[in-house]
C-alpha cells in the first residue's frame, strides 16, 4: 500500500510513471490491487530510481 501511496501523492518519478502508464490507471481505477501491481508491475521491487528527489527524500530508506 505504501508504493501505492508514494504513487498516488506524486513521489514516482515522471518517466517511470510513463513507462506504466496504463497499469497506474488500472491501479487507480482500482482494478487491481497495490500488491499486485508491486509484483507484477515494479517486479516486487521498490527501489530510490523509482521516486523523485522529493520522494526519496521522505522515503530515505530506500537503496
Amino acid at each position: 500500500m505504501f508504493v501505492t501511496w508514494c504513487l498516488l501523492n506524486q513521489l514516482f518519478d515522471e518517466e517511470t510513471v510513463a513507462e506504466m502508464r496504463e497499469e497506474t490507471e488500472r491501479l487507480e481505477r482500482k482494478e487491481i490491487t497495490p500488491g499486485v501491481f508491486l509484483m507484477e508491475v515494479l517486479d516486487g521491487k521498490f527501489v530510490s530510481d523509482d521516486l523523485t528527489d522529493t520522494g526519496n527524500a521522505f522515503c530515505p530508506c530506500l537503496l
